[in-house]
């Protein structure tokens, strides 16, 4: 009997060793996840690259550049290529130089069972210096990217855009 019982705490045991073995994996994986380190690096990419190709696009006035980072639903609202316009009119640049820190000002992630479903962030640059005939001209750009919608790829790309001259005056697209 008592080596029963001893082969039953053994294997009780090892039970629950295997149960939190599997479970610190688990937790392991998600909170890597959290941490960027498990597949949001495609989208953390992606949104290192959104500056660069914007700030590409206003210096070339190539509006078809702009028009692909947009998302779906901004790019069909009836005031875009107005909005669009405006803002090539005006933007003032015909190179870009630099621009001061990148960090996002806010990053908005929604994770289940250890996958990233959701990510968005808000991106506020200032002193973006362009060269403008021969001239330094600086602008302060803001906008809010979704890389990730788990429920509406409609709403993946810039919604929205600012763009303001270091005098106040700016312009805007999408909501």
């Amino acid at each position: 009997m008592k080596n029963l019982c001893k082969a039953g705490i053994m294997l009780a045991l090892s039970v629950v060793v295997l149960f939190f073995s599997s479970c610190a994996e688990q937790l392991g994986g998600a909170i890597d996840n959290l941490a960027g380190n498990g597949g949001l690096t495609e989208a953390e990419e992606k949104a290192s690259r959104i500056s660069d190709e914007l700030f590409e696009g206003l210096a070339n006035h190539d509006k078809e550049k702009l028009k692909e980072l947009f998302c779906n639903a901004t790019k069909t609202s009836d005031k875009f290529d107005r909005q669009l316009d405006d803002a090539m009119t005006f933007f003032k640049g015909d190179k870009y130089v630099r621009c001061g820190m990148r960090e996002p000002s806010s990053v908005e992630k929604s994770v289940a069972y250890g996958k990233v479903t959701d990510y968005a962030y808000f991106q506020e640059i200032g002193y973006v210096e362009f060269e403008y005939e021969g001239a330094s001209i600086y602008y302060s750009v803001c906008y809010y990217n979704c890389i990730m919608s788990s429920e509406n790829d409609a709403l993946v790309g810039l919604q929205n855009l600012t763009i303001t001259l270091l005098n106040g005056d700016s312009i805007e697209i999408g909501e």
